[in-house]
């Protein structure tokens, strides 16, 4: 497992603080799991810890309010609905457990079914509304690729699912309904599909912050997975009740992969999104999502639960179904063709906008120039820039003889330029590099630095990327965004030197700035 995520550059699965919430599910476990493998347990309290959901309840509280302090500061719109997305599906599942603990309101033992799977659906439709959004893109890009209504496969391949095995067979053969094979087939498919997605989301996602978040949901699904299928082993008399009552424990278990998931820091993450080719389109995904129909269709009849939707006279309804499943199945597969082919280059549209926003970042970047060689000059020098001036307009009028040649610090100027343009907003970007780069030594790059610029390079790095990060604070940006757009992988770090040049936090100075417009604007020059 480490060797898998480190290849696909899954890395800290959180920092800090959040070792206590790992620690506490870690102590939580143990404490709980202890009930169930020492010999001579209470069997009243085992009932409440797993039949009751007790054990659950206090995993999912721990998940929820864990989460919620994880990203209740997130600035980008796609993640905060993405996260947002994620702890209710987990609200939904506490909800159940909690109605679990009261003989479902009295309602009996068909309606508390009936209920119990409502919660279910629930839950699968919302995480299978997760996989259709796309935080770790732009809106620009995504717009380019979303066709409209072609989202709505997902959701509704599982609202057809949940009818086909759940509603149907209520109405026609409750007999069976209060069995366990409709629901755990429900749950296996549709386990199945998550899986799958979530890996192809693991392998064509550029930005290694989603795709660790995409990974450890991934372990959370593979965990229940397998629950589901030692379930269906159990029902089936495969495992005794012995070796049963021991594995209760690890239906907890996906709890773990789930706090890595919500405790990522983006802080931590300075890569920015980018386009990148896969390495296939995958029309593998025909052979799944058109083959779940077909294989629902014969566990069912193996399973003998939809016999009765055939002898009651009702082939025509059940065909129906079929045909409508596999439209939507297909339906899903042009949206997974989609997905891959947002990440396609040329003509792909999405690389043509990112393209053009490259561009446009590079012409406000010749106008940023001027300003950062300004900003770079001492005091001193600016006084005599009058005479400097007139000086170099002298210069320029007299003809240029050939064997005049450019001075070296001209040229020294102008090689910083264009470099600073080139990489100064990239993050790994500094003094080594920058010398690198230059062809200097570090110590020969900061003497010639001194003597012409009167800085050192890691403050003419730091005054760049503050210019630009200034620049594009005026266009109302995100903060956190600008802070790693600009080279800065700490936002805290990238406050503090933003202070420290401009005597204001970056969040002051874009409020301030938008508050002035038009008639102030000369004071944020």
């Amino acid at each position: 497992m480490a060797k898998i995520a480190k290849k696909l550059k899954i890395s800290q699965p959180f920092n800090g603080s959040s070792w206590f919430d790992f620690l506490a599910i870690t102590a939580l476990f143990l404490a709980l799991s202890l009930c169930f493998w020492v010999d001579g347990a209470n069997q009243d309290l085992t009932g409440y810890l797993s039949d009751g959901g007790v054990g659950d309840i206090l995993f999912l509280s721990l998940l929820l309010i864990s989460g919620w302090f994880a990203h209740k500061k997130d600035v980008k719109k796609s993640m905060i609905i993405f996260w947002r997305v994620v702890l209710s599906s987990l609200l939904i599942l506490l909800g159940l457990r909690v109605l679990g603990l009261f003989p479902m309101f009295y309602l009996g033992d068909i309606m508390g079914e009936v209920v119990a799977r409502i919660f279910y659906f629930t839950f699968y439709l919302l995480f299978v509304i997760l996989l259709e959004l796309h935080p770790e893109e732009s809106g620009e890009a995504l717009a380019q690729h979303r066709i409209w209504g072609y989202w709505l496969g997902g959701p509704l391949l599982v609202c057809g699912l949940f009818g086909y095995l759940v509603v149907l067979p209520a109405y026609y053969a409750p007999e069976y309904y209060e069995s366990w094979q409709p629901s755990m087939l429900f749950f296996v498919v549709l386990d199945t599909y998550i899986i799958w997605r979530l890996g192809l989301r693991i392998i064509h996602t550029p930005s290694s912050y989603w795709k660790g978040v995409y990974f450890w949901l991934l372990q959370s699904f593979v965990i229940w997975f397998g629950n589901d299928l030692t379930e269906t082993l159990y029902n089936s008399q495969r495992l005794s009740e012995a070796l049963m009552f021991r594995l209760e424990p690890t239906w907890w278990l996906p709890y773990f992969p789930l706090t890595f998931a919500i405790n990522r820091k983006y802080e931590e993450f300075a890569d920015i999104p980018l386009v990148k080719p896969p390495k296939s389109t995958p029309w593998q995904q025909l052979l799944l999502v058109t083959a779940i129909i077909p294989i629902v269709h014969v566990l069912g009849y193996f399973f003998e639960f939809l016999n009765p939707l055939v002898e009651s006279q009702r082939l025509s309804l059940v065909i129906v179904w079929l045909v409508v499943l596999s439209i939507l199945a297909w339906w899903q597969f042009n949206q997974l063709v989609m997905d891959a082919g947002r990440h396609q280059p040329l003509p792909n549209n999405a690389y043509t906008v990112i393209n053009q926003q490259h561009q446009a970042v590079i012409k406000q970047l010749d106008e940023l120039l001027p300003q950062v060689s300004a900003s770079l000059k001492p005091p001193d020098q600016t006084r005599q820039s009058k005479p400097i001036e007139q000086l170099e307009r002298k210069d320029t009028e007299e003809p240029v003889k050939e064997d005049v040649k450019i001075d070296t610090n001209d040229e020294f100027k102008q090689k910083v330029n264009s470099l600073l343009l080139k990489k100064g907003s990239e993050a790994d970007f500094d003094l080594k590099a920058f010398a690198k780069a230059m062809a200097l030594s570090e110590r020969q790059l900061q003497r010639k630095c001194v003597s012409i610029f009167s800085e050192n390079p890691s403050r003419i790095i730091r005054g760049y990327r503050l210019q630009l990060a200034k620049r594009k604070l005026r266009n109302n940006e995100v903060i956190s965004l600008i802070c790693h757009e600009v080279g800065y992988t700490s936002l805290s770090y990238f406050g503090k030197c933003f202070k420290e040049d401009f005597g204001m936090s970056p969040r002051d100075y874009q409020k301030a700035f938008i508050a002035s417009k038009p008639h102030n604007k000369e004071e944020f020059e």
